[in-house]
């Protein structure tokens, strides 16, 4: 009899411990947030069975006010053993047409950016020593915006010598720095011992836009400064249609890149530059398009794909590839492994370049996600943002902004 209850405490042990471990595990991999469609079954891609309830008492919550559309729920592991709260967040059905078509980006800064620091010849450092660092972002000079490299020389040189104050920002905080410029012998000019930069331009892939407005996203990673790798504010920017010349492969170790021009065809407005991707409007699309679904993260599966791509002035093509891994939590646009499979893509590119981020990756007709990096040492490999964050992105983006909308 003791033998079978200490066999008995050693299962009940075990059995503790295991769920203890599952409970800690689920709770930091399953979402804090999710989006649902109506009537919709929510299974998550797990070992075991995950079972999402509503509790009466939210019930009744929602039921009292019926224009919520959100609520909590709880997850637990085979219906029995609770491992976390999570915010729901009931949405309708969302359709875009998939894009898959590169362009050709340009984007000026608000205000300048701070790359790089250098003594001025004789005279130090004047803006270093006063606190400035690189990376900061100079919005305005003694009171008077500044939004380009000359408009700062300009002012900063017309200082002759007398203190200017510079509005910085810094990690989303402003603040004053006030320094004296110095002269320079060797330029005959005054300096602040900094150097700035005020655009960036670049190529990347559409991943889809709206028939309701033309508002479209694509990327799925933000712009970023190459010295300082912040990223870079917006003032303005465009989307310019692109030819494409020649494409670099990727070897292992070094990520190849899609060589194309940019052609004098403006396409749209850039109005936001995320780190989930860039926003704007077209300024003409065509209506008559089909539309795709937006899948809710939570339907992602590891399995086989497809790439929506452009790697020649013939249009975009489907590739096959496979999601390996999904994470629901990561917040740096790596929400999904992807490794390309197609023998074809692969022979042509060496696998992910350059050029291709924003790619729409489709799964059981839906879109699931967009390609945003790749693996240097295993170009074959990359990673992939999910195309619920780009739509929640761009509904917000577009319903903040002042541009008329496409009609």
């Amino acid at each position: 009899m003791k033998k079978t209850i200490k066999i008995f405490c050693l299962i009940l042990a075990v059995a503790s411990a295991f769920s203890l471990s599952a409970v800690y595990y689920y709770n930091n991999i399953l979402p804090d947030n999710i989006m649902i469609y109506d009537n919709e079954t929510v299974n998550f891609n797990t070992n075991f069975q995950i079972v999402l309830k509503r509790e009466k008492s939210q019930e009744l919550a929602v039921n009292a006010n019926k224009a919520s559309n959100n609520y909590k729920s709880n997850l637990s592991l085979m219906g029995i053993v609770p491992i976390k709260s999570i915010n729901i967040n009931k949405v309708k059905q969302r359709y875009v047409v998939l894009s898959g078509e590169n362009f050709g980006i340009k984007i000026f800064t608000k205000g300048v950016m701070v790359v790089g620091m250098s003594d001025v010849q004789g005279g130090g450092n004047p803006a270093k020593k006063a606190g400035m660092k690189i990376g900061d972002i100079i919005l305005k000079v003694n009171n008077k915006s500044v939004n380009s490299n000359e408009e700062l020389s300009r002012i900063i040189n017309n200082s002759n010598g007398y203190e200017i104050v510079c509005k910085v920002k810094r990690n989303q905080k402003t603040f004053n720095i006030i320094f004296k410029p110095v002269y320079s012998k060797d330029t005959a000019s005054y300096k602040a011992g900094i150097w700035v930069r005020d655009s960036s331009a670049g190529l990347g892939t559409m991943t889809f836009y709206s028939l309701v407005n033309g508002a479209f996203a694509g990327l799925g990673h933000g712009i970023v400064d190459v010295d300082t790798a912040v990223l870079l504010p917006i003032n303005s920017g465009e989307i310019v249609k692109t030819e494409i010349l020649s494409i670099t492969k990727s070897t292992y170790g070094n990520a190849g890149e899609i060589c194309g021009a940019f052609t004098d065809e403006k396409q749209g407005v850039i109005i936001n530059n995320a780190p989930c991707g860039l926003y704007g409007y077209l300024n003409k699309f065509e209506k008559q398009k089909e539309l795709i679904k937006i899948s809710n993260r939570q339907d992602v599966k590891i399995g086989k794909a497809k790439i929506f791509t452009t790697l020649d002035n013939s249009g975009p093509k489907y590739y096959s590839c496979e999601i390996e891994k999904v994470d629901l939590n990561n917040e740096t646009q790596k929400n999904l492994l992807i490794r390309i499979t197609d023998e074809k893509l692969i022979d042509k590119t060496g696998g992910i370049v350059q050029g291709m981020s924003g790619s729409p990756i489709i799964q059981n007709g839906q879109l699931v996600g967009a390609l945003t990096n790749v693996f240097v040492n295993n170009p074959t490999k990359g990673y992939a943002v999910f195309s619920d964050e780009m739509y929640e992105k761009m509904t917000k983006v577009t319903e903040n902004s002042t541009l008329n909308r496409v009609s």
